[in-house]
């Protein structure tokens, strides 16, 4: 190992914002300087922008993963809430969710399905709600990843545009 890049290296270190994370900081730029074989080259003007680089975003990870926000929030917000809820809550399983997704599937039968109107994006809109990913209902539908997306995105689309046309109705 370079004695001047292990010295380099420590002086950066030596310059982040929160000295607790000085040890793991100096640690993973050292780990990340020996996977790429730069631990023995010598210490040009590149490689010292290089480990500043690594330095700067291995000590704001370190920040955010385990000090951010914590200084915003109170005493009581702190605390572990003394209760547990015995239910765990579905939004799936809420009576206004089935009601809703009841009414968007009769829309689109009425709509689509009694007049031959192709239903491969109202597929895509109904994986989507069931918690697939753009990924995974491209292949189920042999569609492409961004086709899944805006079939998606235009189902989201006229529903709005018909929820607020049926709001403006009621406020008649």
């Amino acid at each position: 190992m370079n004695s001047n890049i292990y010295d380099y290296v420590e002086s950066v270190c030596k310059t982040i914002k929160n000295k607790e994370d000085f040890e793991d900081v100096r640690q993973e730029v050292l780990l990340i300087l020996c996977e790429k074989e730069l631990i023995d080259k010598p210490l040009t003007d590149r490689l010292k922008n290089y480990i500043k680089g690594i330095v700067w975003n291995y000590s704001t990870t370190f920040y955010k993963q385990f000090h951010y926000g914590i200084n915003y929030l109170s005493e009581e917000e702190r605390e572990i809430p003394d209760f547990v809820p015995d239910e765990v809550y579905y939004i799936e399983d809420t009576p206004l969710f089935k009601s809703t997704l009841n009414e968007i599937k009769q829309y689109v039968f009425k709509n689509y399905y009694l007049i031959d109107k192709k239903l491969t994006r109202w597929r895509v809109f109904y994986l989507v709600i069931k918690g697939y990913s753009y990924k995974e209902i491209a292949k189920r539908l042999s569609v492409t990843y961004q086709t899944a997306i805006e079939y998606n995105y235009k189902c989201m689309k006229e529903i709005k545009s018909k929820l607020q046309l049926e709001c403006v109705g009621c406020r008649s």
